[in-house]
């Protein structure tokens, strides 16, 4: 999302929620990604910085899992 406003950043948590730091360090926790955009837009931000993890790390979560059950 690139509108030329301050800069923001993006945090995807393993467990799904989102945080989005603010261009003076504030902190707004989300439940869901698409909130943080709503959010971003709605302060005027441009998310400059993104770090999304959530789906990727999930997947591997629950393959570890699954390997821990197999082997026992």
């Amino acid at each position: 999302m690139l509108n030329g406003g301050p800069k923001a950043m993006l945090i995807e948590c393993i467990d799904g929620r989102v945080v989005l730091v603010g261009p003076r360090a504030e902190r707004h926790e989300c439940l869901t990604l698409g909130d943080a955009v709503v959010k971003a837009k709605g302060l005027q931000w441009e998310i400059h910085i993104e770090h999304l993890f959530g789906g990727a790390i999930r997947r591997k979560m629950a393959e570890m899992s699954k390997e821990k059950r197999e082997e026992a």
